[in-house]
């Protein structure tokens, strides 16, 4: 549904958002230089991914994908692995050990299995397209209406797609609330990385003032609006 919903936004919008590319790029022995996904929830500022980047941490666990030793671990990367570092990554539900043996966590969508699985989704989005396309235009001309044209891709995106349809995702019991606890203190939820990185991925924060029962703030932003 995510994947329908971003490419109807951005066929009203003209964008040239594509869920398929023809050439495989080298995969970097680096999950930090890796695209990342984070639909997780923290009780501080501090998320998964920022540790994922830390020093060289995104080799150690591309290293890990199958399991390794430590030593092993310390010959793949041509230097030694410090205890703090792997207790770090092993806290943080990033790597899990068993028996002595590290493997990555969290999954790795390497550009063979991304390619194979955004084509499978174009094909979900064109069946589903007629249905969706008619109440998104009809959203479309209330918000040209107002004067709001530049917002839609805002609103459509952040929304309806990342407040509504979670929220109806949570109604009907499809997720997994999100919540810290005893038995994931520093964050829940799930990261993934994957190739190749799609240009300009939106992503929404939800932010509330105050009292709870105020009303919810999205926001939309890209990798360029957070460099800034």
């Amino acid at each position: 549904m995510k994947a329908e919903l971003l490419l109807l936004s951005s066929t009203l919008l003209g964008s040239s958002c594509s869920l398929h590319a023809t050439k495989l790029p080298d995969a970097p022995h680096d999950l930090s230089r890796w695209s990342a996904v984070c639909y997780c929830t923290m009780d501080h500022g501090t998320n998964p991914e920022s540790i994922l980047r830390a020093d060289d941490n995104g080799q150690i666990l591309y290293e890990a994908r199958q399991g390794k030793n430590r030593s092993q671990l310390e010959a793949a990367l041509g230097h030694p692995v410090t205890t703090s570092q792997l207790l770090l990554l092993v806290d943080w539900r990033l790597l899990r050990v068993e028996h002595g043996v590290y493997t990555t966590a969290i999954p790795v969508l390497e550009p063979e299995k991304m390619l194979s699985l955004r084509s499978r989704l174009r094909e979900q989005v064109r069946q589903q397209m007629p249905q969706l396309l008619p109440n998104a235009l009809h959203l479309k001309q209330a918000m040209i209406a107002r004067g709001w044209q530049d917002h839609l891709y805002t609103l459509l995106f952040s929304y309806v797609l990342d407040n509504l349809v979670w929220k109806q995702l949570d109604t009907q019991k499809l997720v997994t609330p999100l919540q810290t606890s005893r038995e994931h203190p520093f964050w829940d939820g799930s990261l993934w990385v994957y190739l190749p990185e799609r240009a300009n991925t939106p992503g929404t924060n939800t932010y509330t003032v105050g009292d709870t029962e105020l009303p919810e703030f999205s926001m939309l932003w890209t990798k360029a609006v957070l460099s800034q």
